[in-house]
């Protein structure tokens, strides 16, 4: 966190008149800046769990079910198990409040 923010938070710092103004109008920038890192860095996730998801099932197909997979999977997935799942069968969309 801005030190800047800190004090104004633990309330160490106060502005008043035009001062205030330009401190608002810079939270805004600030804070409307960082929502839209976050959104696009959002959509990126969503992107690179389609296309892991898409390599997953493709290995899938091609090692086979059961054993081969799995032991595939384990060998050469650099995650969970839980999260090769979420992969596999659709987007984090459906499990967004679980940690990946």
């Amino acid at each position: 966190m801005k030190k800047e923010y800190a004090e104004v938070l633990d309330g160490e710092k106060r502005y008043k008149g035009p001062a205030k103004e330009r401190f608002l109008e810079k939270l805004s920038a600030d804070a409307n800046a960082n929502h839209s890192n976050t959104a696009k860095a959002w959509e990126g996730f969503l992107e690179c769990a389609r296309k892991s998801g898409d390599a997953l099932r493709a290995a899938k197909k091609v090692k086979g079910h059961r054993r081969k997979w799995t032991a595939w999977r384990r060998d050469n997935f650099n995650a969970s198990p839980e999260t090769a799942l979420r992969r596999h069968f659709g987007t984090p969309s459906t499990t967004s409040q679980q940690t990946v």
